[in-house]
């Protein structure tokens, strides 16, 4: 299941805010490629319990990825990301600037 992502623009910037509970930080890779603005995930969770009588493992896999075309009035060099409480929070700045093509984005 894909999160839901909300785009908001307003005074010089694009913000977009995915809801991605049960995600840690280090699950992320937020990239640009080709003017592109990549958001992918992906949590792997092993559950085991054991028991006098038996022992029961589980593994629960989770993944995900998104990607939005970018506008050519954006900063490539200065997109923000930070992660907290299950929210994603990705801040793209306008400029008329050409910039580079590919950029990894560091999740704060």
């Amino acid at each position: 299941m894909e999160p839901t992502i909300n785009i908001i623009e307003k005074s010089g910037v694009y913000k977009l805010r995915v809801s991605a509970p049960g995600f840690k930080k280090r699950d992320f890779r937020v990239a640009v490629e080709d003017r592109s603005l990549i958001i992918s995930a992906e949590h792997n969770v092993e559950k085991k319990e054991e028991n006098e009588n038996y022992v029961r493992k589980e593994f629960f896999a989770n993944s995900f990825s998104r990607s939005f075309r970018l506008p050519d009035n954006v900063t490539l060099d200065r997109i923000k990301a930070t992660y907290k409480d299950g929210l994603l929070n990705i801040t793209i700045n306008k400029t008329n600037a050409e910039e580079q093509e590919i950029k990894d984005i560091k999740i704060r």
